[in-house]
């Protein structure tokens, strides 16, 4: 079984909603209460309570403080707590090192976009909303549920933000907030006209850290769906609904979201071209080519198509412009469709050949030799390459007998 998370955020997220929609997929909210406890030092209490938004039963998460000024967010009194004091209170807790490694890879997220929003280094951020004490229980809760989840993958809807403005520390914010705005790079909005804020910076985070892809539609079996209220009231339900797939047999894993980027150029050099190219494929690109053309005034160029994970537009979107003579990049969200892979080894008299295998939902349809192995048995045998690629693909057809 493959448990796949589905977060429909098309009335927004945020962290209360996500942890509490997580409770309603099979969560004990005692558990998480009780891990929260190694980590956070004020005392307070956590239960799940049920409330209706617009005909829609949700969840609704329930958190009282002891120390009663913890409570009020909307006082006035923000409580701030320091990036490097979140992460030595994870590190040197007792929670599993999963938990751990899920919150600081979040934490991290949030640092990254405060510390370029306000112009401070990462380890200097003091938090104001997004430290305060109510949201460590959102974040580090949320990490503890997707655990016990045993979530493997997370696929999410294009996120809405609302507009307007909204109270923060720092005073009267546009909607979304800067923050939320800068964590949200990359990710996919989908347009939804209500006055407020829907996506919150710890919501916003939740996606951009665990989100694997991004989508519409659902698919797989559903083992269970859950609603995760809010606090604020709409003409609309205030709810993120989650749902639990099993992915493993029916979710056709050959399809994927990627982002294509394209640009052309017919004043950079040859030698600039194929280090780019070279250099952007080891930094992460899922693939990058030239395709030669002619531009204005019969001048020959060369448009570059790059393609990447939808989270990793946007870095390689700086790249193109920061390392290349263009002007501009244009980019379009696209469905790829890829093979499963893996590689194996055949023993050939000559030596030992490398295959690539490429599996259509299970079913083994490719077999193809490795063109590094084929070139090392060709030197080391003293034959040309197409005389040991030959052997290679005799050799293939035998072992696999493809249909």
């Amino acid at each position: 079984m493959t448990k796949t998370l589905f977060l429909d955020c098309g009335y927004g997220i945020a962290g209360d909603m996500f942890l509490s929609a997580l409770c309603g997929l099979g969560v004990d909210i005692d558990d998480v209460h009780n891990e929260l406890n190694k980590v956070i030092e004020p005392k307070f209490d956590l239960e799940i309570e049920k409330i209706n938004q617009h005909g829609i039963t949700a969840n609704h998460l329930k958190l009282n403080f002891y120390d009663k000024t913890l409570n009020d967010i909307d006082s006035g009194k923000h409580h701030h707590t320091h990036y490097a004091s979140i992460k030595e209170n994870i590190e040197n807790s007792t929670l599993s090192q999963h938990v751990k490694d899920l919150s600081l890879k979040m934490f991290d997220t949030v640092a990254q976009a405060e510390s370029k929003i306000h112009g401070i280094p990462v380890p200097d951020i003091a938090f104001h909303e997004v430290g305060a004490v109510d949201s460590l229980v959102d974040i580090i809760g949320s990490c503890v549920a997707l655990d016990r989840l045993g979530i493997e993958q997370v696929v999410s809807t294009p996120v809405v933000t609302g507009y307007g403005k909204v109270k923060v520390a720092h005073g009267l914010y546009p909607v979304p907030a800067p923050a939320t705005l800068e964590i949200l790079q990359g990710v996919p909005l989908q347009d939804f006209d209500v006055a407020g804020e829907l996506t919150t910076p710890t919501g916003a985070a939740i996606v951009k850290t665990f989100a694997t892809s991004f989508s519409n539609s659902m698919q797989g079996i559903v083992l269970k769906s859950s609603y995760g209220g809010g606090n604020k009231k709409f003409d609309h339900p205030n709810v993120l609904r989650a749902v639990l797939f099993d992915t493993d047999e029916t979710a056709d894993n050959t399809v994927n979201k990627v982002c294509e980027l394209s640009c052309e150029l017919d004043d950079m050099s040859g030698e600039g071209l194929g280090y780019l190219l070279q250099d952007i494929m080891n930094d992460g690109a899922l693939d990058m080519y030239y395709s030669p053309i002619i531009m204005k005034k019969g001048r020959p160029a060369y448009q570059i198509t790059l393609l990447c994970k939808i989270e990793d537009a946007e870095y390689f979107k700086k790249r193109l412009l920061f390392e290349t003579t263009t002007f501009g990049v244009r980019s379009i969200f696209k469905e790829r469709a890829i093979l499963t892979r893996d590689f194996s080894e055949i023993n050939l008299n000559e030596g030992v050949l490398k295959v690539k295998k490429g599996y259509y939902h299970k079913k083994l349809v490719k077999v193809t030799p490795e063109f590094e192995s084929v070139r090392k048995l060709a030197t080391d045998n003293q034959v040309s390459y197409y005389n040991m690629y030959n052997k290679a693909i005799a050799a293939i057809q035998e072992q696999f007998k493809l249909s």
